[in-house]
């Protein structure tokens, strides 16, 4: 596994364990995939492209979610966090 796949593993943990907020997590995440997504094999590019998706499609606001259909709330974007590294971290 590259490094890069192994830091944004790590980032997501600290997410689902509740030690960053959602949007510092988000923030750092973007950060890291955006500058070193190059480094990442095609099968973990795959993966965390899904969970940077899902970032992106995260809307906190309930009024906005019920006008676009592709915006999750956080128990969504936590669910789908962990089942991709959960993917990850079999494969």
């Amino acid at each position: 596994m590259t490094n890069t796949a192994e830091n944004l593993i790590a980032l997501c943990q600290s997410y689902l364990d509740n030690q960053l907020e959602v949007s510092v997590y988000i923030d750092r995440f973007e950060g890291i995939y955006l500058d070193r997504q190059d480094e990442l094999t095609e099968a973990e590019f795959n993966i965390i492209d899904a969970i940077f998706m899902d970032n992106d499609n995260f809307e906190p606001h309930p009024l906005i979610r019920e006008d676009f259909t592709d915006y999750i709330d956080e128990a969504e974007l936590r669910r789908r966090t962990q089942m991709n590294i959960d993917k990850l971290t079999a494969a």
